[in-house]
């Protein structure tokens, strides 16, 4: 015969079934971490929480995940999520060693998001004012071609002038012959 199956063993053979499919994306997650491999341990870690009928992340998971997520040079890098898992392990894990260990990752993390906005306003700060500097450039260099050409323009009307003078100073030397011509005519005139 058999021993009747009691209800709390019932439940609590559920319950562990239930606990063990769920946490089987978290163990698989772990190997991935162990391996090094933050992409897929990510990916397994946000898949495990985000599985309907899942606990609550534990504070292990969610530091792991924001260190996978939080881990420069990775194909996992997100430093927006893993800032993200590191408020939520502080805020629901205040007293965790894992929220202790997490202060300073994600106090670095929260300064490279800072630095990377503060480089992005000075790149673009640097491009307004190369932009600038090249029109500057372009309207200088067209302000000196203009300049050249009316130089050009000024020499020209410059030489025009000189040989006017110079026609002037001739047509003057010729009338000055004339003139003293004319005298040398007047008074061999007057002497006769």
């Amino acid at each position: 015969m058999s021993a009747p199956v009691r209800l709390p063993n019932l439940l609590l053979g559920m319950w562990l079934l239930l606990s063990s499919a769920c946490s089987g994306a978290a163990i698989q997650a772990d190997r991935y971490f162990a391996h090094g491999d933050y992409i897929n341990a990510a990916a397994a870690y946000e898949a495990a929480m985000g599985a309907k009928g899942q606990e609550a992340p534990t504070a292990r998971t969610l530091y792991r995940l924001a260190i996978s997520r939080g881990t420069p040079g990775t194909a996992a890098f997100d430093p927006v999520k893993a800032i993200q898992a590191f408020d939520d392990l502080s805020k629901q894990y205040p007293g965790s060693s894992y929220a202790r260990d997490a202060v300073f990752p994600a106090a670095l993390l929260k300064e490279l998001l800072t630095s990377a906005d503060r480089k992005a306003s000075l790149q673009r700060d640097l491009d307004q004012a190369q932009a600038k500097l090249d029109a500057l450039t372009r309207s200088s260099q067209e302000d000196g071609q203009n300049l050249r050409r009316e130089m050009e323009d000024r020499k020209a009307q410059v030489l025009q002038l000189k040989a006017k003078v110079t026609e002037q100073e001739q047509a003057l030397a010729r009338l000055k012959a004339q003139m003293e011509q004319l005298k040398r005519i007047d008074l061999g005139a007057s002497a006769k």
